[in-house]
């Protein structure tokens, strides 16, 4: 029978894993996020080594083939995670004299391994802007209209929000 553990207690073969801490999770910045940020953060997550933090290499062309999304949809993706905290630009990337070098990125809940600077939490401190509008459906937010399915075929309860028939009350 094989062993599981090397002599000083750790595990042989597991191989490397990505860490999000529930802390991380749990923000409202994190709950802001669009499915293709989610994507795109985990893919600059498994860059990270455990000493390479603010060299994390990744190409908006380099992201698109590593998560199968376009590269604008990329593109939009990096600048949520920018604007919500969760990355910054360590040194921008560009095309000068024929040479392509992709952008460096940090990752703000990880001290920075170029610069020693202690990690920001900056996802942590953002909050929605109030003035934007809500991005509940209107048929939700303000009740059923004239020429909506659902304005036909429930009638209405509270908010807008359809009642479910059940055999009592049909």
């Amino acid at each position: 029978m094989s062993r599981k553990h090397d002599r000083r207690g750790r595990s042989r073969g597991g191989g490397r894993f990505i860490q999000i801490h529930h802390a991380t999770i749990e923000t409202l910045a994190w709950r802001a996020l669009r499915p293709a940020a989610v994507v795109v953060y985990i893919a600059l997550r498994a860059l990270y080594d455990g000493r390479n933090n603010g060299a994390l290499r990744l190409s908006v062309r380099e992201a698109a083939e590593r998560t199968g999304l376009d590269k604008d949809t990329v593109n939009r993706a990096l600048a949520q995670l920018v604007a919500l905290g969760f990355v910054e630009v360590a040194e921008p990337g560009g095309y000068a004299r024929k040479v392509r070098h992709a952008t460096l990125w940090r990752l703000t809940d990880l001290r920075c391994d170029r610069t020693g600077a202690a990690p920001t939490y900056a996802f942590q401190r953002w909050r929605p802007d109030p003035t934007t509008q809500s991005t509940v459906p209107k048929i939700l937010r303000d009740g059923p209209h004239h020429g909506d399915s659902l304005a036909q075929d429930a009638p209405v309860s509270g908010r807008g929000v359809p009642k479910i028939r059940t055999p009592e009350t049909a």
